[in-house]
């Protein structure tokens, strides 16, 4: 599921949304329709739900996006939309050490300023995979590499990682993942 808070929404103290929209998106193979949610949210009067995939469905320009299931690379669609000073909560997973239907990896915080995404690391994660777009073999065993590197040399390096660049080739010594169109990095 991903959540987009369009520029100009601001959160207040009891987290109601009190300017702007909240879209939200059920994935394309759910059972549950989606007048579900659309019926429970209606009273916020500002809240949309859309089927589809969260990775490749349209929404606005978005102060903050959380994605709430793990992707293996961060979406284009997502990248874009985000504002000026915009942040994306991004789960990063992978299928090994799977239980059941459940990935591991990390989460990232990604912010966009000017022509730079400003990356935290916020914490490890086991949580339920996107679907789709949101899932790319090449992305997910680089990040397989990045994680058992980590695990296998007892650091936590993801925890350094500063930067994401996108369609630019970052010396691999700067590089926590590297994969095709993006990188996350030491600076």
């Amino acid at each position: 599921m991903v959540f987009a808070v369009p520029s100009g929404a601001r959160p207040t103290t009891n987290k109601a949304i009190t300017v702007g929209s909240v879209y939200g998106t059920l994935r394309e193979s759910s059972k549950a329709p989606v007048a579900g949610p659309q019926h429970n949210l209606a009273s916020l009067g500002n809240a949309t739900v859309v089927q589809g995939d969260g990775a490749a469905v349209d929404f606005e320009p978005a102060d903050v996006i959380y994605i709430n299931a793990g992707a293996t690379h961060p979406a284009d669609r997502w990248l874009d939309a985000l504002t000026e000073g915009g942040r994306l909560m991004l789960p990063l997973t992978r299928v090994k050490q799977m239980q059941g239907n459940v990935r591991h990896g990390r989460v990232f915080r990604i912010e966009w300023r000017g022509t730079d995404y400003l990356v935290q690391s916020v914490m490890g994660v086991a949580i339920y995979p996107c679907e789709g777009c949101g899932r790319d073999p090449d992305a997910e065993a680089a990040l397989a590499a990045a994680i058992d590197k980590d695990i296998e040399s007892q650091t936590e390096s993801w925890r350094r990682v500063t930067r994401l660049y996108r369609n630019i080739e970052i010396p691999q010594e700067r590089c926590w993942l590297h994969a095709r169109g993006w990188s996350l990095a030491y600076e």
